[in-house]
């Protein structure tokens, strides 16, 4: 997965040639500045895949173990789902939030109305990270009793 080190880089990367365009005063489109927010799709898009599919395939085994009821499978797999649904909202309102902060960093707009979108696309930011944690852990969780099942049929045969 891209780090946040990878999408800060980027941005400092577009603040510098930002400020050397405004210094040389050339004429240029001023789009380039969207490629954070390009990125951020990107990144978004493959932290929420790959959690999805590792939960999948082992809530797929989970569901094939004798040893684990069908309903708390089915139950597992429904949380999961849950959490992923959770995930891709806060990630739709975090690239919003980029957006809009991108597009007012355009408009030159008020420095507070800036603050307040910057300080909520930190919230959303937060509120994916721990998330996908959550969903992560319980995939790690899944995976272990899944190890330690198959194990004791190992045994058990």
């Amino acid at each position: 997965m891209i780090s946040d080190g990878f999408l800060d880089n980027s941005w400092y990367m577009v603040v510098i040639v930002d400020l050397f365009l405004h210094e040389t005063q050339l004429k240029t489109g001023y789009g380039y500045i969207l490629l954070a927010f390009f990125l951020a799709c990107f990144k978004f898009t493959s932290d929420i895949l790959l959690v999805s599919a590792s939960h999948r395939i082992v809530s797929t085994q989970l569901y094939d173990c004798y040893q684990i009821k069908r309903y708390q499978a089915k139950l597992w797999l429904m949380l999961g789902e849950l959490l992923v649904i959770l995930l891709i909202i806060a990630s739709l309102y975090y690239l919003g939030s980029l957006l809009s902060n991108e597009i007012l960093w355009l408009e030159v707009a008020n420095a507070d109305i800036v603050s307040d979108i910057v300080t909520r696309k930190s919230r959303f930011q937060l509120a994916f990270f721990v998330v996908q944690f959550i969903i992560t852990l319980g995939t790690l969780v899944g995976a272990g009793s899944l190890w330690y099942f198959r194990g004791l049929e190992i045994v058990v045969s």
